[in-house]
């Protein structure tokens, strides 16, 4: 008995110390795990340190547009090689797949099936280029992409397409989530696709850019649009035609014509049908033919805060009656206007604020001498709403008169800016001259000229002592100089005694 007492004392002491054994073993197994694992994450970058979700929506950010060149189509194969949590982290974000850019060559049909896996279910972005890719044998061959893409045209949600062949295959399916179609021929023949391209169904679509492609201006992909670029665009479509697409897109936000060519029936646009407006309109670009030009603005009322662009011969404005004028409701709103010469051409341009391109109104591209300019000016807006004017370029080879017939309609500036001024435009401001141009002219601004003292002194002398008639005339108050030459110190001198003198940098000074 005492035997199985101590038989069985010695098994339990046994048991109690394996038991131990286990448990400090096991202890030991989690302290160096624990260990290893705090080891690890202080070796960590901080990004990797971040939640998994955040740290995939880090690398969804790449996919969005930057203000520089960036191949966001390369981004989830550059991620997958820099650790095995980032390649983790890239496996399992769709999105980080859901761009195909065709422009890659060393793209194999077995990798866009890995693609197209790792990126179910989002929608697509794609780009299709001169496309020639690796097939299965490894033999180049014309875009093996075409199959494995087009299966999957019920995911597109862009696709842009430049010099792409086979462009039957790629737009004959049904893209339901389509939103954008950017289509280019740079190097090719215009080239004409059929009018119920994607099968008539794009019920998402809302942008389209189309280069030297004749899409007819009969097909319902127009409708709805949001964006519509035709360049370079030759059509036996009609001008009643695009405008009917155009009145089909109350939501219009940008519509730009450049270099388009329409020659269908061109019978006249009814001056008697009533214009619409497009409300939501941002931009509006008509580098297009005079007749096409003036018959969209006959027709189409363009809102206060929209921004027109035109381009400009002899003879286009003085074809813009008074009922085109009128629609254009921007006009009246510009209170700032550039003038840039560079001859025989001449850049216009009208703001409602001083700077900022967010406020720009206007923007013509026109030719001819400095009374043509004027002229033009004058059939699309009234002289009496700007108050700021900046001239840059102006011709040194002027005569006074004409200077001073270009400034005599400016009669409610109060600023004006030259980059440079000729003398003999310093003596048609003098206040003596045969006419007083600019009469409400409070501040002058002078940039990047070699003045000569003299014209400037008797100019500035002039009309600082213009004793006010009326309220059409005032004096000049401030003269600000920027990187300007000529002026000696007792020249400066002279000219604080007539205005405030601002210089913005101390080359003013040099003689």
């Amino acid at each position: 008995m005492d035997s199985e007492a101590a038989t069985g004392s010695v098994q339990q002491e046994h048991k109690t110390i394996t038991e131990a054994h286990s448990s400090i073993f096991e202890m030991t197994r989690i302290c160096v795990g624990q260990r290893s694992s705090l080891y690890v994450h202080r070796n960590d970058s901080f990004i990797d340190r971040l939640p998994y979700e955040i740290h995939s929506h880090i690398f969804e950010l790449t996919l969005e547009s930057w203000p520089w060149s960036y191949q966001a189509g390369e981004a989830s194969r550059t991620f997958s090689l820099v650790s095995r949590h980032w390649r983790d982290v890239a496996l399992n974000t769709p999105r980080l797949w859901s761009q195909i850019d065709s422009s890659f060559h060393n793209y194999s049909i077995q990798f866009v099936d890995l693609v197209l896996t790792r990126s179910n279910p989002r929608p697509l972005d794609i780009e299709i280029g001169d496309c020639t890719c690796k097939s299965e044998t490894g033999d180049r061959e014309s875009c093996v992409l075409s199959k494995p893409l087009t299966t999957q045209a019920h995911r597109w949600r862009t696709v842009a397409m430049i010099n792409a062949p086979e462009v039957e295959m790629f737009t004959a399916f049904p893209a339901p989530l389509l939103e954008k179609f950017d289509y280019k021929l740079t190097r090719h023949f215009p080239r004409t696709l059929p009018a119920n391209i994607f099968a008539g169904h794009t019920p998402r679509l809302r942008e389209i850019h189309l280069k030297r492609v004749d899409l007819p201006l009969t097909s319902p992909i127009y409708i709805g649009l949001t964006s519509l670029h035709l360049a370079e665009f030759r059509s036996h479509s009609s001008v009643q035609q695009l405008l009917a697409i155009i009145r089909s897109c109350p939501l219009l936000e940008q519509l730009v014509l450049d270099d388009v060519r329409l020659w269908g029936s061109q019978d006249e646009v009814c001056v008697t049908n009533p214009s619409f407006e497009l409300a939501r309109l941002q931009f509006i670009d008509l580098s297009c033919k005079r007749d096409i030009s003036r018959d969209i603005l006959a027709a189409v009322v363009i809102p206060p805060s929209a921004h027109l662009c035109l381009q400009l011969g002899h003879h286009l404005v003085d074809e813009f009656d008074g009922f085109v004028v009128k629609n254009l409701h921007n006009l009246p709103q510009i209170r700032h206007m550039g003038i840039i010469f560079d001859p025989p051409h001449c850049d216009i341009t009208g703001r409602v604020s001083h700077s900022g391109s967010a406020q720009e109104l206007l923007t013509l591209f026109t030719s001819g001498d400095l009374s043509e300019v004027t002229h033009k000016i004058a059939q699309l807006l009234t002289f009496s709403s700007i108050n700021t004017l900046i001239v840059t370029d102006i011709t040194t080879h002027s005569e006074l008169t004409t200077y001073r017939k270009f400034l005599a309609p400016f009669m409610a500036v109060s600023i004006l800016k030259l980059h440079p001024c000729p003398p003999i435009l310093l003596e048609s401001l003098a206040s003596d001259a045969a006419m007083l141009v600019c009469p409400q002219l409070v501040e002058l601004q002078i940039t990047g000229t070699a003045l000569v003292p003299h014209p400037l002194i008797h100019m500035i002398r002039s009309r600082a002592r213009i004793i006010p008639r009326a309220d059409s005339e005032v004096s000049l108050r401030r003269l600000t100089l920027e990187s300007c030459t000529g002026l000696d110190p007792e020249t400066m001198l002279e000219l604080h005694k007539y205005v405030q003198v601002t210089v913005v940098d101390d080359t003013a000074h040099t003689a």
